[in-house]
């Protein structure tokens, strides 16, 4: 599984950072009904979830990381796709707020992915985005539209 950012910084932009610093949470199995079926494998623990920070992403320089995933031992369902999720959004510290009579701070030194949003008990401004990806098994003997359908016929 690799996870990579990459971002194209605006024109002629006079300030601001030269690279972002990108946050990011991997969840795998996020449908599991129980417990997750694959995961994740560090320092000789099973876990479910990954987080990182991806320092000095730089425009048009993108920076990748690639992850393993782990199937559980006698796991039987491997019909099921599994649900990867992906939260990402920007590190980086809050601007300070203006009191009255003071000029704003510029918005130029404080990149956006979307619509900023302060996350509670957080000092960081938090822009989360999501993303999903299904990772298919190898489903043999099924149809071109990767669904299976049994053929069994009791007589």
């Amino acid at each position: 599984l690799k996870v990579s950012f990459q971002y194209d910084d605006v024109p002629d932009r006079p300030t601001g950072p030269n690279s972002i610093n990108v946050k990011y949470e991997l969840t795998a199995d996020t449908a599991a009904t129980r417990t997750p079926r694959v995961f994740f494998f560090d320092n000789r623990k099973q876990l479910s979830k990954r987080s990182h920070t991806m320092k000095d992403v730089a425009p048009g320089r993108g920076k990748e990381r690639t992850y393993r995933l782990f199937l559980k031992k006698d796991e039987r369902d491997l019909v099921t796709p599994v649900k990867v999720a992906l939260r990402y959004w920007v590190e980086q510290n809050p601007p300070s707020l203006s009191t009255s009579g003071q000029a704003l701070p510029s918005l130029q030194n404080y990149p956006s992915m979307s619509p900023s949003r302060l996350s509670q008990g957080e000092d960081l401004r938090a822009e989360k985005l999501m993303s999903a990806l299904d990772i298919e098994f190898y489903k043999q003997g099924c149809g071109s539209d990767q669904v299976c359908d049994c053929d069994l016929k009791m007589t």
